[in-house]
């Protein structure tokens, strides 16, 4: 008779790509600072459902990521699905195919209808209007987040017109864009409503800042994956000759600094471990980790310029008194 039980651990059967599009999906999602509840709310989704993508249990889905993409713009599909760095970009003038539109079945993954049609109409869209001039449909939600993102797309055409415009037609080219644009207007009269006005204003700012928070995080996010990686490799390249060397020179300073009474206890200390650890890493027993051995070097190199400062202390002292003991001994010979 066989049992199962919880404590037996059980393989993944998902896909690797698979894994890593649901951790961008809830990367996306806590960089926004929202719930699951919020964000499923936001995007129409049943939170059991989604919440079985971010645990790795079910992988996403095309309508699934359909519905994301439509409610969040600003999120980048070629991240999602592995093939860029930026999570948020709005340079996409491109309506998603819906799920049913695809031709690969109402529940394909995102994956498959990422590779097989979304790739290339993506890459398509972009190349269209910057290449070909063709002019995209701008489609943004009729809310906060719908204004801002598309007051940035214009101010992205804006920007690539004015690339292509020599130096000496920009100012008759923002004119004429100005008075042709204020033509326009007017067959989109503005709301006299100056509270309303103000709400949505009020609305884009927070929106905004937002984002930007959700950027500064995503920033910082990075910057420290970076720091792991490099820690991670400089501790992953200890059978390196360099490296072993610079691990025992820091061995040898660290059995120099914790060889009085009590420094062993006190580094334990300081580092927030067991004296223990401090004793198995100063026999070579045990390794530290790269964040860890950055802590110990930068710990050490404290206590030697403080033994340093004492030892100058000492010297001058000495000196001090040997120049006395010379002066007493002149005035000595001189009676």
């Amino acid at each position: 008779m066989l049992f199962y039980t919880s404590d037996v651990p059980r393989k993944n059967p998902m896909p690797v790509r698979e894994r890593l599009i649901c951790r961008r999906l809830r990367e996306f999602r806590i960089s926004l600072g929202l719930s699951q509840e919020d964000f499923c709310k936001s995007t129409g989704l049943v939170r059991t459902a989604y919440a079985s993508y971010e645990y790795e249990t079910s992988q996403l889905n095309y309508p699934a990521a359909w519905q994301i993409l439509n409610t969040w713009p600003e999120l980048n599909p070629q991240w999602l699905a592995g093939e860029d760095w930026a999570p948020m970009r709005e340079w996409w003038f491109v309506d998603y195919e819906t799920p049913e539109d695809t031709g690969l079945g109402p529940r394909a993954a995102f994956s498959l209808v990422y590779d097989w049609r979304m790739k290339s109409l993506l890459i398509g869209s972009r190349s269209g209007w910057t290449v070909d001039g063709k002019m995209p449909v701008l489609r943004v939600s009729p809310d906060a987040r719908g204004r801002v993102i598309g007051r940035d797309k214009f101010a992205r055409i804006l920007g690539d017109w004015l690339a292509h415009q020599p130096d000496s037609k920009v100012v008759e080219f923002l004119d004429a864009l100005l008075q042709r644009g204020s033509e326009l207007l007017k067959e989109f009269p503005r709301d006299k409503d100056e509270a309303s006005v103000k709400r949505r204003v009020a609305e884009m700012y927070v929106f905004e800042a937002k984002r930007r928070l959700a950027l500064l995080n995503q920033d910082l996010s990075t910057a420290a994956k970076s720091q792991k990686d490099l820690l991670t490799h400089v501790t992953a390249s200890g059978n390196v000759c360099p490296v072993k060397s610079t691990m025992a020179d820091l061995l040898d300073r660290l059995n120099k600094a914790t060889s009085q009474r009590g420094m062993k206890s006190k580094l334990a200390k300081v580092m927030d471990v067991p004296l223990s650890n401090v004793s198995q890493w100063l026999s070579g027993e045990r390794t530290p980790g790269g964040e860890t051995t950055l802590r110990l070097l930068h710990w050490v190199e404290q206590h030697e310029r403080q033994q340093n400062a004492l030892g100058s202390a000492d010297n001058t002292a000495k000196g001090k008194t040997q120049a006395c003991k010379s002066s007493n001994e002149k005035q000595t010979q001189v009676r």
